[in-house]
This record gives C-alpha cells, structure tokens and sequence, in this order.
C-alpha cells in the first residue's frame, strides 16, 4: 500500500471539505426544520378542525335549547364563539412563533458553529503563513550571511594573491637586477 504523499493543496482541500460537509449539515438541519414546522401547522390546523367541527357540533345541538331564549341569548352564544376563536388564533399565532423561534435558535446556532471553525480555519492558515515568513526570513538571512562570508574570503584570497603577486614581482625584479649586476661586474 503505497503511502499518500502530502501536498501544499492538503489543508484547502481539507477546507473545501469541511466548509462543503458543513452546508450539507446545514441544509439537512433546515430541511428537517421546515418539515418539522410544516408538520407543526399541519397538525395544529387539524386540531383547529377539529376543534372548530366540536364547537360546531356542540352549538348545534346547543342551539335548539337556546332558540328558546330568543336572540339575546344566540347574540351571547356567537360572541362567547368569537372570543373562543380569537383565543384559539392568539393559541396558534403563539405556537407558531416558539417554532419560528426554535428554528431561528437553531440557524443563528448553525451560523456560529460555522463562524467558529472558518475563524479556527483563518487562524491556522494565518499561523502558518507567519511561520513560512519566518522561515523564508530566516533562510534569506542565512544566505546574505553565507554571501557575504563568501565575499569576504574571496576579497581577502584576492588581497593575498595581490601580495603574494607583489612579492613574487619584487622578488623577480631582484633576481633581474643581481642577475644584471653580476653580468655588468663581468663585462
């Protein structure tokens, strides 16, 4: 099995990653939020129903006692309906809030999860960067270091080899000169 050799791609792969996973996650969690809430309405408007086919039922068997005490009584009956169904949509309107709450609780959690890890994410990477400045930093100075040692020895070999060549030309010019001499005390 052959080892996977890492590359400088690795840590914004791993990112895409994450990033692509977290809104898979998030997407998920929206669609069971708005099955859920759409499930929530569903079951309230058929409480709703059948709550409404009770009181209807109820008012109509109702009705014919109260038919009776004549329109005083049918004008009381509908207001008491009135208000029973302003309290069941104030019920409702409440309910349907907590779930728009719970959903709005569970997006704004979502939205900070996500916030948390691109802020680790933008954390390592900026650490990272700073290390390969430091180290870029370091290699440069070792090289300006390395070059002017360089420099340094090749500019003193030269001054030697110039000393050197000085002498080695004085040297000469003596031997020249005795060499004349010698021949100018025999001629």
């Amino acid at each position: 099995m052959e080892e996977d050799i890492k590359t400088p791609n690795e840590p914004q792969n791993a990112a895409e990653k994450i990033e692509e996973s977290a809104e898979g996650l998030k997407g998920k969690a929206e669609g069971v939020l708005n099955e859920t809430e759409e499930k929530a309405k569903d079951s309230l408007d058929k409480v709703k129903e059948g709550v409404d086919a009770a009181w209807d039922k109820t008012k109509e068997t109702t009705e014919g006692v109260l038919n009776k005490a004549g329109e005083k009584v049918e004008g009381t009956w509908d207001k008491a309906k009135e208000g029973a169904d302003a309290a069941w949509d104030k019920t409702k309107e409440a309910t349907e809030g907590v779930l728009n709450k719970a959903g709005e609780k569970a997006e704004s959690t979502w939205d900070k999860v996500k916030e948390g890890t691109e802020s680790a994410w933008d954390k390592t990477k900026e650490t990272a960067e700073k290390a390969w400045d430091k180290v870029e930093d370091e290699a440069e100075e070792i090289w300006d270091k390395t070059k002017e040692k360089t420099e340094d020895i090749v500019e003193g070999a030269k001054e030697k080899l110039e000393e050197l060549a000085e002498g080695a030309k004085k040297l000469w010019d003596k031997i020249v000169d005795k060499v004349d001499g010698d021949d100018k005390k025999t001629t």
